[in-house]
């Protein structure tokens, strides 16, 4: 019957479609919906449809036993790569610009970035004539974008959507590079389809896939070790820490797969250069206001859902920013821990217990608050916490879960690379979903099951979380 393998072939591909669009059409009433909490609470059974639709799909792409039997995969798979590839980013942007047609409600991010762009064209300066919260090579990407298409939410979210297409063609590219057929197959299809890339980019114009764009490339030159090739791509990780700080966490990782000292000064330099000179403008023309952002704004001052904003729900804001920078401080010495680690002999199994205790403490801290919200005194509602997080830290993550994570044959700079990420958008003291588009194409290019899922899950899970309709 193959009319009806073919039916059954397409049935995933159909609900995922199906729930796109009344995503879409949901949205267009969202906020005619009275109430903050109805408004939030029927965003997230749309996102619950849309999620969980793209969860399943994926776990039929996974199911390679009966894909060899389904006439579409078997289609797919006998087409040259070529037109794999056309198929792909055709799909991720017709997937993504469908989204343009909702006005971004979810997050005020994109309205900010116009209001910054048609103050550079003004020829006003940054940090000193109008508010930047970003390096300040975000604010010189605005005037950019502005002088050649117009300050407007429907052409820089176009432009972010292009950007995250390039995003797609590097987890296509790397995923040739790092995994077998079938699993690079899935990889490219879970990053085109991912719901996540379409609600953060196409309707709410986050510029994340700029600099995950610039991480990708990064690591494909890098991995290539052509001649040039190391060189251009330090420029390419310093270009994406000069747009988003958040890079700059993986450069240890890079240094240290280098041999020489001399390799590593000149990766170290490069990498530098693109940040440093984007700074000698503000630095020559603003230089107080520009520290004023670095060391007050940029510093301090937590999103409501991340760990530390638990924290200082039960403390008081009194002790905001000591809370931040305590919390700030622990990610620090975890992340050079990992770095040491992987300077002795990377064991992806010490990513996942860190990944897994600042997941728990997510939990368990929030679990606290809500408790302390309710009727338990802060310290007793803290203490609760902290017990939970010492029993999972100390008893049932090394003796119960990592004896079971042996045995990965990832990369080592692609699990290092990973969980340094997934480290610093939990413990960060903001978090939002769409730093999780960091994250994920790393997740899709790895190996092991357990990692793809469960950042599918995490996706699903903090999507909805801060929004702000």
């Amino acid at each position: 019957m193959p009319g009806a393998e073919r039916m059954r072939g397409l049935l995933p591909f159909t609900v995922y479609l199906a729930t796109l669009f009344t995503y879409i059409a949901g949205n267009h009433y969202l906020m005619d919906i009275p109430g903050y909490q109805r408004r939030v609470a029927f965003y997230v059974m749309l996102w619950s449809g849309l999620a969980f639709s793209y969860f399943f799909l994926i776990l039929r792409l996974e199911k390679l036993e009966k894909l060899e039997k389904n006439p579409i995969f078997i289609r797919l798979m006998t087409l040259s790569r070529e037109r794999q590839f056309i198929i792909l980013l055709c799909a991720a942007f017709l997937i993504r610009v469908s989204m343009l047609v909702l006005h971004p409600t979810l997050s005020s991010d994109i309205f900010f970035a116009m209001e910054r762009s048609r103050h550079m064209l003004n020829g006003d300066t940054p940090y000193r004539d109008f508010e930047v919260n970003k390096p300040p090579a975000y604010a010189y990407m605005l005037y950019l974008m502005g002088l050649i298409m117009g300050v407007g939410d429907v052409q820089f979210r176009l432009f972010f959507i292009v950007v995250d297409v390039l995003v797609l063609f590097m987890v296509f590219r790397l995923a040739g590079l790092l995994l077998q057929k079938k699993d690079a197959f899935r990889a490219a299809w879970a990053y085109a389809l991912l719901p996540l890339a379409a609600v953060d980019i196409g309707y709410s114009g986050h510029y994340d896939p700029v600099s995950t764009f610039f991480v990708l490339f990064a690591l494909y030159l890098f991995l290539k070790k052509k001649r040039w090739w190391l060189e251009l791509s330090s420029l390419s990780l310093g270009t994406a820490f000069a747009l988003k700080l958040f890079p700059v966490v993986l450069l240890p990782f890079f240094l240290i797969k280098l041999k020489g000292n001399m390799r590593r000064a000149e990766y170290f330099i490069l990498f530098s250069l693109p940040m440093t000179l984007s700074l000698l403008p503000v630095l020559l023309i603003t230089p107080h206001e520009f520290f004023n952002y670095l060391f007050k704004e940029q510093a301090t001052g937590c999103s409501w859902n991340s760990i530390s904003a638990a924290i200082v729900f039960m403390v008081g804001e009194g002790y905001q920013k000591e809370v931040e920078y305590i919390v700030l401080g622990i990610t620090g010495l975890v992340l050079l821990y990992l770095y040491y680690l992987f300077r002795k002999g990377w064991r992806p199994e010490y990513g996942w217990a860190a990944l897994l205790v600042y997941l728990i403490s997510w939990f368990s801290l929030w679990l606290a608050a809500a408790l302390n919200a309710l009727f338990l005194p802060a310290a007793a509602a803290l203490m609760i916490a902290l017990i939970i997080i010492g029993f999972f830290a100390g008893r049932i993550i090394p003796e119960y879960i990592l004896p079971r994570l042996k045995g990965d044959i990832d990369p080592p700079l692609l699990n290092a690379l990973l969980f340094s990420a997934a480290l610093i958008i939990l413990g960060f003291n903001r978090l939002h979903s769409w730093y999780f588009l960091w994250l994920m194409p790393l997740a899709f290019l790895h190996r092991d099951r357990r990692v793809f899922y469960a950042c599918i899950l995490l996706m699903i899970l903090f999507q909805p979380v801060g929004i702000d309709i």
